[in-house]
């Protein structure tokens, strides 16, 4: 799945990296849930970026004492967020 975003940004013209430290294990979740919830950060991520001039996104995977971190950041508009906001259901600006 990361490589097919991977290749999405690039023939989008967006700088990706990808860095993973650790070794991917098995999660505690399913192979679906994992699928749809990385999916979703990762076309919101590529979504935004897209509107901007400094179009980037960047993916860290750390595995730490079997805990697997994923860190997705992303160049975006100078919006300001409210911080109340974003915890309420079905919340996207």
């Amino acid at each position: 799945m990361l490589s097919c975003y991977i290749m999405l940004s690039i023939k989008k013209n967006i700088d990706v990296s990808l860095i993973v430290i650790g070794e991917v294990k098995e999660s505690h979740i399913s192979e679906l849930e994992f699928s749809r919830v990385i999916g979703i950060i990762l076309e919101n991520a590529l979504e935004e970026a897209l509107a901007n001039e400094d179009k980037r996104v960047e993916i860290y995977v750390e595995v730490i004492d079997d805990d697997l971190n994923i860190t997705v950041a992303n160049t975006f508009k100078g919006r300001k967020i409210n911080l109340t906001e974003i915890y309420c259901s079905c919340y996207s600006w």
